[in-house]
C-alpha cells in the first residue's frame, strides 16, 4: 500500500494546459501545426546543402547563438542533452584550425592510398568554427542495455543536435558542412584547446556566408518508403549499389588503382538480393 499521507502532484504542463493561460497557448500552437509552419520547414530543409565556398567576412555572434539554440532544444536520449559547442571565431584561431583541418588529409591519404590529395583552400576564408562537443561520462545514463546501443543513442543524440545545427545556419542565410575529424585531428585540436578527455569532437562545422549556392539530387520519397513489410521491389540490386558506389568514389581515379579499386567497391557490396 502507498503512503496514507501521500498524493498524487499533477504534472506542471498538465496543470498549466487547464488555465486559461494555458489553454489560450495551446489554441495557438493549434493554429500554427498548419500547412504553412511545415511548407516553411520543408522550404529551408529543401534548400540546406553542403557549403565548402565562403565570403571572406565574419559572422555576427547573435547569428551563431541562434543557430546554437536549436541545437540546444534538439532531442536526446534519456533527455540527457549531452552536448556542449566550442565556437572559434578570433582570427588567430580560426587561422590555426584551418591549417590543421587542413594539414588532416595527410592523415587520410596515408591510411588509404586512393584518396586523391586534394586541397583544402577553401578553409582560408572560413570565419567561425563550431565545434559540436559530446560528453561520453553520460553514456552512464543507459546502464541497461549493450556498449552497441549506449554507442549509438550518444552519437546519434549528438547528430540530432548537429542536424538542428544546420538546419538553423542554413535559415539563418548562413553555410556549413558536416566535418567528422580524424583521430590525430581530434588529438591535436583538443590539446590546443584544453578540451577534458572525457569530452569527444563529434563533429566540426566551418560556418560562413555562401559565396555560392549549390544543388544535390535526392531519391525520391517513392523509393524508399515501405508499408507494413519491406517491398523488395524497391530493394536496390547489388548491380545498382556498385554503380552508385562508382559514382560517388570516381575520385580514386585520380590515384591510379581505378579498375581495381572498382572491383574492391563490388566485392565490398555483393551479398545478393535477400530472400523473404
Amino acid at each position: 500500500m502507498g503512503d496514507p499521507g501521500a498524493r498524487d502532484v499533477p504534472d506542471p504542463a498538465s496543470r498549466r494546459a487547464r488555465t486559461p493561460d494555458g489553454a489560450r497557448r495551446n489554441t495557438k500552437m493549434a493554429e500554427a501545426n498548419g500547412p504553412g509552419r511545415y511548407e516553411t520547414l520543408m522550404e529551408v530543409m529543401r534548400e540546406r546543402r553542403s557549403i565548402r565556398r565562403f565570403q571572406p567576412r565574419p559572422v555576427p555572434r547573435a547569428l551563431a547563438l541562434k543557430a546554437l539554440e536549436a541545437a540546444r532544444c534538439a532531442s536526446s536520449g534519456a533527455n540527457i542533452q549531452p552536448w556542449e559547442f566550442l565556437l572559434i571565431d578570433e582570427e588567430r584561431g580560426v587561422r590555426h584550425i584551418a591549417e590543421i583541418l587542413t594539414r588532416e588529409r595527410k592523415y587520410i591519404v596515408a591510411r588509404d592510398p586512393r584518396f586523391p590529395p586534394l586541397g583544402r583552400a577553401f578553409h582560408k576564408d572560413v570565419p567561425l568554427y563550431i565545434l559540436i562537443l559530446g560528453d561520453t561520462r553520460l553514456k552512464g545514463a543507459f546502464p541497461q542495455t549493450t556498449d552497441l546501443v549506449v554507442d549509438i543513442t550518444l552519437y546519434a543524440s549528438l547528430a540530432m543536435a548537429t542536424c538542428q545545427l544546420h538546419l538553423a545556419i542554413e535559415a539563418l542565410g548562413l553555410g556549413t558542412y558536416f566535418h567528422t575529424p580524424e583521430e590525430p585531428t581530434e588529438r591535436e585540436l583538443k590539446a590546443w584547446l584544453g578540451i577534458p578527455a572525457p569530452m569527444t569532437i563529434f563533429s566540426i562545422a566551418p560556418v560562413g556566408f555562401p559565396r555560392v549556392r549549390r544543388t544535390s539530387a535526392r531519391r525520391p520519397l517513392e523509393e524508399m518508403v515501405h508499408w507494413n513489410a519491406y517491398d523488395l521491389a524497391r530493394y536496390r540490386s547489388d548491380a545498382e549499389v556498385t554503380a552508385l558506389l562508382r559514382r560517388r568514389v570516381i575520385a580514386i581515379a585520380m590515384s591510379g588503382r581505378w579498375p581495381q579499386a572498382m572491383e574492391e567497391v563490388a566485392a565490398a557490396s555483393g551479398r545478393g538480393r535477400p530472400s523473404r
